[in-house]
């Protein structure tokens, strides 16, 4: 969210920003968070479990959407469907994985 604002992205707001430099360093910034997020967890966190891994990344995937971002620039982003696979996602993976 630090580096949304940074680069203008506001999150009182979910829609696209208005310049074009906004729109292609929002989604730099996505795709590189997106790679460092289980690569940080499994090497700074020390995080073995490889469905912990997967889990985390595709749940930053979804907060990410929630917020907007990117998938507001590539015209895909509706709030409503962002509130409902939050909701489900945070009910359902509790169920789903099971600690070991």
């Amino acid at each position: 969210m630090v580096l949304a604002g940074v680069i203008g992205v506001s999150s009182a707001t979910t829609a696209a920003p208005a310049d074009s430099l906004s729109k292609i360093l929002i989604q730099i910034v996505f795709f590189a968070l997106l790679v460092l997020t289980p690569l940080y967890l499994w090497k700074i966190a020390k995080v073995t479990n490889k469905v912990q891994l997967i889990v985390t990344t595709l749940a930053f995937i979804l907060w990410i959407y929630t917020l907007g971002g990117p998938f507001a620039v590539w015209g895909i982003y509706e709030p409503k469907v962002a509130a409902v696979l939050l909701t489900l996602w945070s009910l359902v993976v509790p169920v789903v994985v099971r600690p070991d």
